[in-house]
């Protein structure tokens, strides 16, 4: 539990811009249906995932949870 804390979220993704582009559509959408993204397995493998996502963010624009 303590390696996933301490990860970054950019560092799970093998196109660091993908995860910006999650975070864009997500600002503008609110919600991700069906997502497709290539990430990274801990050992630095590459794995698809399809995922739906749901963001909160602050009156900022930070993200605040996932």
């Amino acid at each position: 539990m303590d390696d996933a804390a301490a990860t970054k979220m950019e560092a799970l993704y093998r196109h660091p811009e993908d995860y910006q582009e999650l975070l864009s559509r997500l600002r503008e959408q609110g919600r991700l249906e069906n997502y497709e993204v290539e990430m990274l397995r801990r050992d630095g493998t590459p794995i698809f995932v399809v995922a739906n996502i749901t963001a909160r963010f602050d009156g900022g624009g930070s993200l605040q949870e996932i």
